[in-house]
């Protein structure tokens, strides 16, 4: 049913097309010919800001380049003492066994998609990560977001995450994953940069973003819902910030609301979490928007209020795809260039 329904919102945007006469000197052979019959020439259609996302494309890639930093920024320092030879569980007695197992290295490749099946060396992994890292910050810049470039970062956060082995296996991680396969389909492919590309980013792939926003939002509340009573007596948060995995200097203050509050805190996690996240797949342009506003707000006080890694500032990357350039245009200043038609 959903990939109906994204087929359907990528049919349904065809854009009309305007005509213009030729233009001719004065004067000239073709002036006669011009004044007798003119010849209507098909122009490039005329696309308004409200039904493009060239800037929602653009923002979008950006920032998940700058996720893509963070978390190989940490690699860098962190996976060499985690999975390295000397390693707490050295990826190459892992990859070993996994060989074992399935009875060849193609068969475990396939269990264990990784370029360090190539070379699972200590150096191999800085390398990697280092390579990741350069790229990613390329991106950031934004030097290039062409789907190359989000190809190659896709893999190689992929090979992290099959020799991370249970360091790798939290959700950041996967999303990040998830979200950087869709942006090698979103990123373009005849320009170096997003800005550059003068065609529109694939609808299916952002109504795609937006049912993985849907999927990280609804599936978090699902979880909770159906987990602990806490959740529907609404007295979770009573004790939610000092048992959380990393509390930030804000989390004292916030412990210490009353109990009402904290069962105000729990009723507005069950709204957002669970009938919101709805109005991001709605067709109309302002549900759509709310929605990802919603969610870029809830997220913001979860960054306030605690330390999910880099998973928050993700999810607000999702949430881009909800924003078409009328809302977008002022990041990128494409309306001053003149891409948008001004009717």
């Amino acid at each position: 049913a959903v990939s109906l329904f994204v087929c359907y919102r990528a049919s349904a945007r065809v854009p009309t097309s305007q005509t213009e006469v030729c233009m001719v000197q004065p004067g000239s052979k073709d002036d006669e010919w011009a004044r007798e019959e003119p010849v209507a020439k098909a122009t490039a259609p005329a696309v308004k800001a409200a039904e493009s996302f060239r800037a929602a494309r653009h923002v979008l890639l950006t920032a998940l380049a700058l996720v893509y930093t963070a978390a190989f920024a940490a690699a860098f320092f962190q996976l060499e003492p985690l999975v390295g030879s000397k390693g707490l569980a050295p990826a190459s007695l892992y990859f070993d066994a996994v060989e074992r197992q399935t009875g060849s290295k193609w068969a475990a490749f396939k269990v264990l998609p990784s370029l360090l099946w190539l070379d699972c060396s200590d150096a191999a992994l800085r390398w990697l990560v280092g390579t990741g890292l350069a790229l990613a910050v390329v991106a950031a810049v934004g030097l290039c977001h062409h789907a190359l470039l989000f190809g190659f970062l896709y893999c190689i956060q992929m090979s992290i995450m099959s020799a991370g082995q249970v360091f790798y296996g939290y959700g950041w991680e996967i999303l990040l994953a998830e979200a950087g396969f869709l942006a090698v389909f979103l990123a373009p492919v005849r320009s170096r940069t997003s800005l550059a590309s003068s065609s529109e980013p694939p609808v299916a792939v952002l109504w795609l973003y937006r049912w993985l926003l849907f999927r990280v939002m609804f599936g978090a509340g699902l979880i909770k819902i159906r987990g602990d009573q806490c959740w529907r007596d609404l007295t979770c948060m009573q004790f939610h910030y000092e048992t959380q995995p990393i509390p930030n200097p804000v989390s004292p203050l916030l412990h210490s609301l009353p109990p009402a509050l904290h069962a105000a805190e729990v009723l507005v996690n069950h709204i957002v979490e669970l009938p919101a996240p709805f109005l991001v797949l709605l067709p109309c342009r302002l549900a759509r928007m709310t929605g990802g506003i919603i969610q870029i707000g809830f997220q913001i006080l979860l960054i306030i209020s605690g330390n999910l890694s880099f998973l928050n500032y993700l999810t607000i990357v999702l949430c881009f795809s909800c924003f078409d350039d009328q809302a977008l245009g002022w990041a990128v200043s494409l309306q001053r260039k003149g891409i948008y038609d001004r009717h």
